[in-house]
């Protein structure tokens, strides 16, 4: 709601005032729309969303958001055998709908204060687990954890809800 400044005359009393109402702007910015690099961080705090898809990168931890939230708006961030995907840290972190795989552990790791949410994001053929929680109180919903070679979900912490989520290991079978 946005309205102009306007001049008000009010009598009270036998006095006569003039009231100016200042512009009230109730503003929501839209989030920065970004194409960060292998290796970079996203915030502390803000409002971002993934414009490409990003790697495979060669760096250890491909993105660490800060306090942040992150719309993967569909894109895909991509290892090649390295250690930790998407890092979240600080607290109240949110990751969202997008895709995670090729790293050499974990796809994604909820660390920090946590408070952290993920929500509608895949991980997929990282080395150990797809997500690993190594905070408190964090809510992961609607997330798959596919292929990833030991673990779907690994809650390390307390105090964690996985909720209507999915999570799938692959055996290989040999040739007999």
């Amino acid at each position: 709601m946005k309205t102009a400044g306007t001049a008000s005359t009010i009598q009270s009393l036998g006095v006569l005032f003039t009231v100016t109402v200042a512009s009230i702007a109730s503003v929501h910015a839209a989030p920065a729309r970004i194409a960060p690099q292998c290796g970079d961080t996203i915030g502390p705090g803000g409002s971002y969303v993934l414009t490409a898809d990003i790697g495979p990168c060669s760096t250890p931890g491909a993105l660490t958001i800060d306090s942040a939230n992150l719309n993967m708006a569909g894109h895909t961030v991509s290892g090649n055998s390295l250690e930790q995907g998407i890092v979240l840290v600080g607290s109240g972190a949110i990751l969202r709908n997008g895709t995670v795989h090729s790293f050499g552990s974990h796809g994604v790791t909820l660390a920090g204060l946590g408070r952290h949410t993920v929500k509608n994001v895949t991980s997929t053929r990282n080395g150990l687990s797809g997500f690993v929680v190594d905070s408190g109180h964090n809510g992961l919903r609607n997330n798959k954890a596919i292929g990833n070679a030991e673990i779907g979900f690994s809650l390390e912490s307390d105090s964690n809800r996985v909720s209507s989520s999915t999570a799938v290991i692959e055996t290989h079978k040999a040739n007999l």
